[in-house]
């Protein structure tokens, strides 16, 4: 079950990051560059896309982007338990 929900969230994760960014599939749309990780997570460097978004002061830890972010970076590196909460 606890798959099936990260699958879930992982594709929806995903598809929003896709829309989000369609202008520039480089870029983090509306926050600093870094902060929410997306470069490191789009070139599949998940433990330095979670530091990025650790460390990022500028985005609130409520900020859906931040969260979605934080779960794929926790799925892919297998913290079930983190990404589960970060998705909720």
């Amino acid at each position: 079950m606890k798959m099936v929900l990260i699958g879930f969230a992982f594709a929806s994760a995903t598809l929003a990051a896709a829309s989000a960014s369609a202008g520039n599939p480089s870029a983090e749309i509306g926050y600093e560059r870094g902060a929410l990780g997306f470069e490191a997570l789009m070139a599949n460097e998940n433990e330095t896309a979670l530091r990025q978004i650790q460390s990022a002061k500028s985005v609130p830890h409520n900020d859906p982007a931040r969260l979605i972010n934080l779960g794929r970076a926790h799925a892919r590196l297998g913290n079930v338990s983190q990404a589960q909460q970060a998705f909720e």
